[in-house]
């Protein structure tokens, strides 16, 4: 039985849900596409394709394929997965079967000039998320084990 499945929310459109429990740090996919470099990223259409792309090193991103669910998944400021390594999608917490798999935006991206507007509802949400340098300490270590560590570097630089 497959772990995941996409299907309609009530707010967002389509996203990503369990078909069954999956454990704290349980690998739940790996993202797989066309790896994007900065002069096509700035070139236009990759840079508004939002938080769809993943950034795998300083400068390279992973635009995911269409059938990848990294497309389906949505950003909520109370996420249940994060990231191992550079592009295996782990849970962050115990999930349960049913519930929408969901993951902060902000520890995909380093881009100081990203942002996106949040409406995820849930208490201490941010309202607008922005690049992990941007994160609140207390997010950033919470979220730390499952921030690729190029990214940790980044936070950790920008936030002396």
């Amino acid at each position: 039985m497959a772990k995941i499945y996409v299907a309609k929310t009530e707010n967002t459109g389509k996203g990503l849900f369990a078909n069954r429990n999956i454990k704290k740090n349980e690998a739940i996919f790996s993202v797989q596409g066309r790896i994007i470099k900065e002069s096509k990223y700035h070139s236009g259409l990759w840079y508004k394709m939002g938080p769809r792309w993943l950034a795998i090193a300083e400068n390279k991103w992973i635009s995911p394929l269409r059938t990848n669910p990294w497309w389906y998944i949505n950003h909520s400021c109370n996420p249940n997965a994060g990231l191992r390594g550079m592009k295996t999608v782990v849970a962050m917490k115990n999930i349960k079967k049913e519930s929408e798999i969901t993951l902060d935006y902000s520890i995909t991206e380093d881009d100081p000039h990203w942002e996106m507007k949040c409406s995820c509802g849930h208490d201490g949400c941010r309202r607008v998320i922005r690049s992990v340098r941007f994160l609140p300490k207390g997010i950033f270590e919470k979220y730390r084990p499952f921030i690729p560590l190029f990214l940790q570097k980044s936070y950790l630089a920008n936030n002396r």
